[in-house]
């Protein structure tokens, strides 16, 4: 796998984040439904420890009820990666999924979604965040 990962993947720019994964929504995943990966970073003033509970005990609900999000996970970095003084490439790193991407849009114009954004200045760095959008494909079934 190394040898092939070579041919495409320059592995001096590699970064490594240690999660812990909260399954914050589950519901069905359609084949070849759409996720975006948004790459979260906490507010500069935040302790690790309440940037991580108010993602998952007051973001995470308000997220879970935009109607057309069908799954979403919350990974937060573990708190090694924080060890002496270092600092990982991200806080966390948040999964959804959608059945296709004009639901995804169509997430966007939902009072949900609203309340959602409204609460992310609380615990998320002033900016946009990083992010992918991707199709998933299933490689062995």
């Amino acid at each position: 796998m190394q040898e092939d990962e070579a041919k495409f993947i320059d592995r001096s720019t590699m970064r490594t984040l240690v999660t812990d994964e909260h399954l914050i929504k589950n519901g069905e995943l359609p084949e070849g439904c759409v996720k975006n990966i948004e790459f979260v970073h906490r507010r500069p003033d935040l302790g690790v420890e309440e940037f991580q509970r108010y993602w998952r005990s007051v973001h995470g609900p308000l997220a879970s009820e935009i109607p057309v999000l069908l799954r979403y996970v919350q990974s937060h970095c573990r708190r090694g990666g924080y060890a002496n003084g270092r600092q990982p490439p991200c806080d966390g790193i948040a999964i959804m999924w959608f059945a296709s991407t004009a639901a995804m849009r169509e997430s966007a114009r939902t009072d949900a979604y609203a309340r959602t954004c409204a609460v992310s200045p609380n615990f998320i760095a002033p900016g946009g965040l990083p992010f992918i959008i991707t199709r998933e494909h299933i490689v062995i079934a």
